[in-house]
């Protein structure tokens, strides 16, 4: 009976084999800090890079994809937070009834045109400064969602030649629930003398960071004033996402984009016609002064190899395009990789920005630490200072103007 099992099982896996192929992925990465200090106090804490504890202690990821030449899957899953297994950045289906059209249903994210400008602290724990800056630095994904992270919706994608590329990303959300988003404000109600109060409830705080943990605080009743609209398909295409890129054989990849959502025009270029130079550059451009940021933010990053040591240099800047006046927001940041022998490396930068606050002071953070790597991940550790703490504030006393940790660092990936 077992070996009739056996060859039923196997020749099902040889028909599926044949048509579609399978496969399972993974990526994770937690920091923990045995030693964060601010100001007077002295805690400790778990991260993913970009989030804290209790919400995040860690990105524990799995994905699953099959596939045949014409239609497949994609599910992402995690284990970030303390509610046990969720969803990732994507679950969709995909279809190619052409090799020049491919159709993505679901909830949806396409990062192949993305300009990122990743390194040093972005890969450890980011903060406010320029450490939070990275993925989709001169070029933002298309699927992005606006508010959400990811599209929840459809993406069209057109290769009529070899190198250019058409999009579309449309998120169906982005039609039918809150498109005219405003601001929330705090519910009221009126006193005995008929006078209107602010209106509060009383919750026990579950943050176990905070210093009243476990007691009753109060907090604000909020009422969103956000309101929806009713021709859902025009807002559906008016917040779309829709560009075209071609990538120049041994010169670089030019890109442009409307991002419907935000009302701007973000426009980039890879160098890579320079051997162990890699460099983006793009900008969001405002086109509607009364639904955009109206911010211009332009943006440049720029890598070179030298044996062992790779170099790495950010630039960005945000000028006020709007009424009043701003002085420009920017951020910089430099960094260094260096590898050694038996998959130790190391790892450093400094990073700063200018917010575009009146006389606003440049808040500066720095880095260093070293790494061993396996095949398939790496543990490491580093010390880390900043005086814009960004994420970090969850643990930390907000009055002082340095924070300390000391995190280390493990990854994993198949």
């Amino acid at each position: 009976m077992k070996k009739i099992v056996g060859t039923i099982v196997a020749v099902a896996l040889a028909a599926s084999s044949a048509f579609a192929a399978v496969g399972i992925g993974a990526w994770g990465r937690a920091l923990w800090s045995p030693v964060l200090v601010d100001g007077s106090e002295v805690k400790t804490g778990v991260n993913p890079s970009w989030a804290w504890a209790p919400d995040a202690p860690g990105r524990v990821g799995i994905s699953i994809n099959a596939g045949s030449e014409n239609i497949g899957f994609n599910i992402d899953m995690n284990a970030d937070g303390i509610d046990g297994l969720g969803r990732g950045d994507t679950s969709f289906i995909w279809v190619k009834p052409w090799s020049f059209l491919e159709l993505q249903v679901g909830r949806v994210q396409d990062n192949s045109a993305r300009g990122d400008g990743c390194f040093g602290a972005f890969g450890w724990l980011r903060n406010g400064t320029a450490a939070g800056k990275g993925e989709d630095l001169t070029f933002a994904r298309f699927g992005f969602g606006g508010a959400n992270d990811q599209a929840y919706g459809a993406i069209l994608k057109i290769t009529p030649v070899e190198g250019l590329w058409i999009e579309a990303a449309l998120d169906v959300t982005e039609g039918t629930s809150k498109v005219n988003k405003k601001p929330a404000t705090q519910a009221t109600y009126k006193d005995d003398n008929g006078d209107e109060q602010p209106l509060v409830e009383y919750v026990i705080d579950n943050n176990p960071n905070s210093p009243t943990f476990g007691d009753i605080i109060e907090k604000p009743v909020m009422i969103d004033n956000s309101t929806t609209s009713t021709n859902v398909a025009y807002k559906m295409l008016e917040n779309g996402q829709y560009g075209a890129g071609y990538v120049i054989d041994g010169i670089g990849h030019v890109r442009a984009q409307y991002i419907g959502l935000l009302k701007e025009v973000n426009v980039a270029f890879d160098l890579t016609a320079v051997e162990n130079l890699f460099v983006t550059l793009g900008a969001f451009i405002p086109v509607d002064d009364e639904k955009s940021d109206n911010t211009l933010d332009l943006a440049l990053y720029a890598s070179y190899q030298i044996d062992a040591l790779k170099i790495h240099a950010l630039f960005d800047i945000d000028i006020w395009t709007g009424d009043g006046d701003k002085d420009p927001a920017f951020n910089f940041g430099v960094g260094v990789d260096y590898a050694l022998s038996n998959g130790i490396g190391l790892v450093a930068d400094f990073r700063g920005s200018k917010f575009a606050e009146k006389d606003s002071d440049l808040a500066i953070s720095f880095m260093a630490g070293v790494t061993k790597g396996f095949s398939n991940g790496l543990i490491g550790l580093a010390v880390q200072g900043t005086t814009d703490k960004g994420n970090w504030t969850n643990s930390f006393d907000k009055e002082s103007d340095f924070a300390l940790q000391i995190p280390i660092k493990v990854e994993y990936w198949f």
